[in-house]
């Protein structure tokens, strides 16, 4: 019984190695790494879409009358921002040394970094508080 069983599982094992041997010896044939099969993060598309709804979002609150409201909900939403921003920074190689560096970054970092998103050909409002050219909320 015991015989079978080891029989078993060595065959299941032995399956399972040679499928792996067969994938990276075709990937290998067909020019790109095993990682090159794998996408890293989300779409840029699903990334676009929901970093203009975030920034609209931002503009909301940060033209709102209640400062209650803003003041819980506007760190929260500018650390989504900044998520979704090294994310489309990632997916569109847009180099920016200080999300590098400092992981999340001030409002003045964030504003230049969605800037050079703009420039790198995402689409994002330019009208919004966050990235208004003098800083205003």
């Amino acid at each position: 019984m015991i015989v079978v069983i080891l029989c078993g599982l060595s065959l299941a094992l032995l399956s399972g190695v040679t499928y792996l041997v067969v994938r990276r010896v075709r990937s290998r044939r067909l020019g790109y790494p095993d990682s090159a099969l794998e996408p890293i993060g989300p779409p840029i598309e699903e990334i676009a879409v929901s970093l203009r709804q975030l920034l609209q979002r931002h503009d909301r609150y940060a033209r709102s009358d209640d400062r209650v409201l803003r003041l819980r909900r506007m760190s929260e939403l500018e650390s989504v921002i900044n998520l979704r921003a090294a994310q489309a920074a990632l997916a569109l190689d847009v180099p920016h040394p200080a999300w590098q560096l400092y992981g999340e970054l001030d409002r003045e970092h964030l504003r230049l970094l969605l800037f050079a998103l703009v420039a790198a050909g995402l689409v994002l409002p330019t009208a919004v508080a966050l990235m208004a050219p003098d800083g205003r909320r």
